[in-house]
This record gives structure tokens, C-alpha cells and sequence, in this order.
């Protein structure tokens, strides 16, 4: 969040007998018996050989180990990184926000003077750059009087006085408000008039690339290990983060911004994982909290540095370099005792669970239970591929299809479901980072509120998961997103000299958004049978990534045209949402399906027709 082989390749188990501390009684037959990637054959051992109350499972045995030492190490490295990661995920509310600009006069050119509009015969009123619009009905003959040959009438265009008139050019120079940043790329790289949907490119591609990432990092992560993909994806990370510091032009921003989205999910899932399987089962929804906590400070602190560093490379910089200095930190992690007893890498399994066991104070059991544990776990695995392997292509992708495509809307209900589910997905998503990233339009201090922004999303971290088992899942996610879209269709009414409660109501609705985003991922994986949760899973992340790539579009594109109609389409989405969440089943207490064909002949799923659910 590894192992510390090779990066290049995963060990084969060696065939030296196994050093911890119950080795000793371990026999050269039962080690003969133990199962390994390049064995002919398989001797299982008997249940019946064992002591009945040491056959526990893995599940048992990390159970066992607890709370130890070598559990909270991984925990803490992994929610150290996931703090690190949120620095470069909001990166762009600094780096390449919306900076307010005018055409930058070029040699010969007069600046418009307040005389100008009475000049040229409009009404006093007028201040500032005239519009493309107002220029050609105003009386330009004095323009030839006062030897004025270029006027420039707004952001992107100037009209120049020649001798076969007024003509209009294309402004290339521009004057950038640097008054709350020093500089950024949007105005180093001049990213504005035809340029200008670049600058929200900056955050999309990097979610585009966490899109890309996310089957990448799972194919990874499952062939050569979770620890191991970790430890390069975070190196990788950093790397590239602390080199964009000094990218020469957009271009190389821009592809530097999309491989760390990739590295970003890369090492996010497989971090996770490596915590979710290297812990007892009652500690992963504590441990889930705990390393998803930091993600918040982090967006607190991002709000600190960007306050006192306000030149976009030397802020790049700085939030790239505790990336390098957690290299150390990474290099003692273990890799996870389940993916390598699965792979059959049973030794290097014995010397991490043996590790685990020293630093909590604990003895593993018997050599010979320990065998057992591994040897189930291995041959229900090897069974599993074995049975895969006889299938041919075309058999494969027809169950591929079948598994992972049709059967996810083959019924009414499962397509009820994943449809609310996803738009439930794009718009959490959507706003979530609409209203992250949207600190230039909605505040007087884009630095604080992004302080704020962090601060307010560690309530709904601490306070969700004992709310949702008294309420439920359902009702809170109903209302959260009610109370979004109430709060966020309020913004265009409040009148721009009343800034502080613009921003209230922002941060209202931010920590509502929060609070359903970290629902979503627990009810989702209830509410779909396990024949289908990946599926439904999957399809829900992505419904995620697509919105948090439409998000900065919204506010830097349609938000400078029509500043209102960003919170109309916030808000009309999050209501939209809650709405829909109706439709859902409440989860609470039932008993999570196994199979499509179960949840069918249950009556817990409201539709249209059935009785209202909310």
C-alpha cells in the first residue's frame, strides 16, 4: 500500500526448508507434501490428521495475529501514500484554474483610457475592454484623430484601424491576473480563447488516466503480486510527479498528467488490497477508515502549501517530493500472505506470516496446520484455473460476455440496479470534484476554502459507518443527495457581495457528497449477488471516472459562459440521484445474494410498479 524480490519477476517457492520458528517439527515428508507452482502432483493433507480446533483457515489465522505491529506498518505506509495521492488528484485547483486575462496591447497600441467610451460615442456607463459586439456601433472617427491604430475590445480579439478600415485579429498577447496566483499553467502555457479547453485537459487526463489504470493495476496486481506493484507504481508515481516540475510545455504536462492517473489507481488498488489481505477480518472496516482518512488531510494541507507557494512549479514541486522521501518506508513491506500462498509461493508465505507473528508477540500454529491452511487454499485455486484452462477461445469469450457483460442486465431488477447505481456513481463523482476544484468560483480565497474543503470531508470518514448501522443504507443516501441538491440550487440566488455564504452552502454540500461517496461502496457491494458484484462494481467505478472527467469541463468551460448553470447541473443531477435511489432495496440486516436467480425470487427490490419506496 511488498515483498522484497525483484521488481522484474516473482520468486519461484524454494525447495530449501522452510526458516521459522516451527520448522523444526516439520518432517522432510510433510515437506514433500507441501504444495509448489512446479509440482506434478498434489498430496493433500487430511483434515483428520489435524487437531480439529487448530483448523481455522487463513481467515483464522490472521485472526489471530490481530492488531500487530506488522499490520499497522502496512496500514500506515498505505495511508501516508493515500494522503500523498490527493495532492496530485486536486492539483489542478492551483495549477490550471480559470485566471482572468485581457488582451495584451502590442507595440503601437494605445490602452483603452476611461475617456474611451464618451470618445467613441457610448454611453458613459461603459468601462473596461469594450465587447466585439458593442466596437463596430460605436463612432470610430475619432480613433483617426487621436492616431489610435489598435484598440483591443476584448479577451481574445482586437480591432486594428487601417487604411481599409476597422479589421479584427486574432489577440496572441495577454495580461494575466496574477493576484491570487503568481503563475499557473494556464497562464505560463497561455491556455485561454482557442487554447483554452486545454486547461481543464490538466484534470481530466488524469482521471482519464485512472480509467486506464484501474484494469491495468487489477490484471497486474493479480499475475505478479500486490506488494510488488505497489512498490513500482508508487516510485513511478513520484517520479513523474517531481519531474513534471520542470515539463518545457503542455504537451508533456499533459501526457505526464495522464500516467499519473494511471500510477495514482495503479498503486490505490493495489495498496488497499494488500491492507484488506493482510489483516484480520473484523479489523477492514476500521482499517478501510484509517487509510482512507489521509485523503482528506491531504486536500487540507494541499490548501496550506498552495497558500504560501503560489508559482505552479516550485507548488508542483514541493507536493512531488514526500513521494521520494517514503521510498524508504515501502521497501520493508511484505507482500500479501494470501496472493502468495495462492500462487503457490508457500516458503516466502511462511517467512512473512512468520514476520507477522514476531512482531505481534504471537507463535504460528504447527508446521503441520499451517501446511494445511496453505494446501487448501492452493488446490481450491489450482482447481479454479485448471478448469478455466480446458475452455477454448472462443468459450472464453463467450463467458467472458456472459459473465461480464449480459448478465449484469439480463433482468429487471439487475438492470434497475445497475442503472441507479451508475447514475448514482457519475454524479457523486461529478460533484465531488466539481465542487473540489471549483475553489476560484466559489470563494473570496481559493486556498481557504480548499482547507475547509479537506477539513469537511473527516466528519463523514468518522461518523458514516456508525450511521449507516442504526439508519441503514438506503435512507442516508437518499437524503444526502437531497440535501446537496437543495443546498446547491440555492448558490445562483445568493447575490455575489454575500461570498461567505455562497461558500457555506458549497461546503454544505460537499460534506453530503462525501458522506454518500463513501456509502455507495459498501451498499453497492450488497446489493449485487455475487455472481455479478464485480460487474457491478466495475461498471459503477467507471460510471465514477467518466464523471470526474466531465467535472472539470463544467466549471472552467461552462462555468466563465453562464456561471449559474454549473450549480443548476450539480444540483438537478444530485436530486435526480436521490431520487432514483428510491428504486434501491435497503440492505441493512438482509443477507447479501449469492446468485441472480436468488435475488430474483426476492421481493425486496422496488420498481416503478410496486409500492412507492420513499
Amino acid at each position: 500500500m511488498l515483498h522484497n524480490a525483484s521488481p522484474h519477476h516473482v520468486p519461484h517457492p524454494s525447495s530449501s526448508r522452510p526458516q521459522t520458528a516451527d520448522s523444526d517439527n516439520l518432517t522432510d515428508q510433510d515437506l514433500n507434501a507441501s504444495p509448489r507452482k512446479d509440482s506434478h502432483h498434489l498430496d493433500v493433507l487430511k483434515v483428520d490428521e489435524l487437531p480439529e480446533q487448530e483448523v481455522k483457515g487463513l481467515d483464522g489465522l490472521l485472526d489471530r495475529l490481530g492488531a500487530g505491529k506488522w499490520t499497522m506498518y502496512c496500514s500506515v505506509v498505505v495511508a501516508i501514500w493515500y494522503g500523498f495521492l490527493s495532492f496530485q488528484a486536486m492539483a489542478g485547483a492551483f495549477m490550471a484554474p480559470h485566471v482572468n486575462h485581457t488582451c495584451m496591447a502590442t507595440s503601437g497600441v494605445h490602452p483603452l483610457s476611461p475617456d474611451l467610451p464618451h470618445d467613441l460615442g457610448l454611453p458613459s456607463s461603459t468601462s473596461g475592454a469594450l465587447t466585439v459586439n458593442e466596437f463596430p456601433a460605436a463612432n470610430i472617427t475619432g480613433l483617426v484623430h487621436e492616431a489610435i491604430d489598435v484598440v483591443a475590445v476584448d479577451t481574445c480579439s482586437y480591432y486594428v484601424n487601417t487604411s481599409a478600415g476597422v479589421m479584427e485579429e486574432s489577440c496572441t498577447q495577454w495580461n494575466f491576473d496574477n493576484s491570487t496566483f503568481t503563475t499557473t499553467v494556464t497562464s505560463e502555457m497561455e491556455l485561454v480563447c482557442g487554447k483554452s479547453v486545454l486547461a481543464p485537459l490538466y484534470q481530466s487526463v488524469y482521471m482519464f488516466g485512472s480509467v486506464i489504470g484501474s484494469p491495468v493495476g487489477g490484471h497486474l496486481s493479480d499475475k505478479y503480486g500486490r506488494g510488488w506493484l505497489f512498490k513500482m507504481a508508487v516510485v513511478i508515481y513520484a517520479l513523474i510527479a517531481t519531474g513534471l516540475s520542470w515539463a518545457p510545455n503542455i504537451s508533456s504536462v499533459l501526457t505526464a498528467r495522464f500516467f499519473l492517473g494511471a500510477m495514482h489507481m495503479i498503486s490505490l488498488q493495489a495498496g488497499f488490497v494488500l491492507v484488506m489481505e493482510s489483516c484480520s477480518s473484523h479489523l477492514r472496516p476500521v482499517l478501510g477508515i484509517m487509510v482512507a482518512l489521509p485523503w482528506a488531510l491531504g486536500i487540507a494541507l494541499y490548501g496550506v502549501f498552495g497558500y504560501f507557494v503560489r508559482e505552479w512549479r516550485n507548488l508542483q514541486l514541493l507536493i512531488s517530493l514526500p513521494g521520494i522521501l517514503i521510498f524508504p518506508a515501502i521497501w520493508f513491506l511484505d507482500e500479501s500472505p494470501r496472493w502468495l500462498i495462492v500462487k503457490g509461493y508457500h516458503d516466502q508465505a511462511r517467512t512473512v506470516l512468520a514476520r507477522a507473528a514476531r512482531w505481534k508477540g504471537e507463535s504460528l500454529p504447527s508446521a503441520l496446520v499451517l501446511e494445511k491452511i496453505m494446501s487448501d487454499l492452493y488446490v481450491q485455486s489450482e482447481e479454479e484455473d485448471e478448469a478455466a484452462s480446458r475452455w477454448s477461445v472462443k468459450h472464453r469469450l463467450q463467458q467472458w460476455l456472459l459473465k461480464n457483460v449480459f448478465i449484469i442486465v439480463r433482468t429487471r431488477h439487475l438492470r434497475t440496479m445497475t442503472l441507479t447505481l451508475c447514475l448514482d456513481f457519475f454524479t457523486v463523482s461529478l460533484v465531488y470534484y466539481g465542487l473540489a476544484l471549483g475553489a476560484v468560483n466559489l470563494s473570496v480565497n481559493p486556498y481557504f476554502y480548499m482547507l475547509l474543503s479537506g477539513m469537511m470531508e473527516i466528519p463523514p470518514y468518522l461518523l458514516m459507518g456508525p450511521l449507516l448501522a442504526r439508519l441503514g443504507r438506503k435512507a442516508p443516501a437518499i437524503v444526502s443527495f437531497l440535501i446537496t441538491g437543495l443546498v446547491l440550487l440555492g448558490l445562483p440566488f445568493i447575490p455575489p457581495d454575500m461570498i461567505w455564504v455562497k461558500m457555506t452552502l458549497a461546503l454544505t454540500g460537499k460534506f453530503f457528497i462525501t458522506a454518500v461517496f463513501e456509502e455507495l461502496f459498501l451498499y453497492s457491494s450488497e446489493i449485487f449477488p455475487t455472481e455479478v458484484r464485480n460487474q457491478g462494481l466495475g461498471l459503477g467505478l467507471l460510471a465514477s471516472r467518466l464523471g470526474s472527467i466531465v467535472s472539470p469541463f463544467i466549471n472552467d468551460v461552462l462555468a466563465p459562459v453562464v456561471p449559474w448553470s454549473t450549480y443548476v447541473v450539480f444540483a438537478s443531477l444530485s436530486l435526480g440521484a436521490s431520487a432514483a435511489t428510491c428504486l434501491l432495496p435497503e440492505t441493512k440486516g438482509s443477507k447479501m445474494p449469492d446468485l441472480v436467480s436468488s435475488m430474483e425470487n426476492q421481493t425486496t427490490v422496488s420498481v416503478p410498479s410496486d409500492k412507492p419506496a420513499c
